[in-house]
């Protein structure tokens, strides 16, 4: 009667959950094998095992190219290289002044900002002369009053 004495965790406790899972994987690991046993005896290959098929169909080629046909080729593609080499080359020159261009307007673009700065400030500038005058005209005349 050691079993009914024993004293079993609560189902909540992890060392039980973690038996649980243990136990499960254990038993997922031998139902597959049986089964892969099973397929064995019964003489059906494994599924991972087995190709279904020819994947590759291997055929003969229908002429061979002669070496008048591969010099013309290989002529051809070097011209192609070629003429794509010089649009490279002139991309990248229009790209360096697309480049300059750029520069130069946002030169102007940066003095044209700075010149509008400054006429704004001179505004101002006349501006505060003009209140700082009738401030004096205020105080003088307020000190007359009195």
């Amino acid at each position: 009667m050691i079993l009914c004495d024993a004293s079993f965790p609560t189902p909540s406790d992890p060392l039980s959950v973690g038996w649980l899972l243990l136990t499960l994987a254990a038993l997922a690991a031998a139902m597959v094998g049986l089964e892969r046993w099973v397929r064995r005896m019964a003489g059906r290959p494994d599924n991972e095992r087995t190709i279904g098929g020819q994947p590759i169909e291997v055929r003969p080629a229908a002429a061979y190219v002669t070496r008048d046909e591969l010099d013309r080729t290989r002529v051809a593609i070097i011209e192609r290289v070629g003429r794509l080499e010089s649009d490279v080359t002139n991309i990248v020159a229009e790209l360096a002044r697309f480049r300059t261009e750029l520069h130069a307007t946002e030169t102007r673009i940066n003095a044209a900002g700075e010149d509008r700065a400054s006429k704004i400030h001179e505004r101002i500038n006349d501006v505060l002369e003009a209140v700082a005058e009738l401030r004096g005209h205020v105080d003088a005349a307020e000190r007359k009053s009195r």
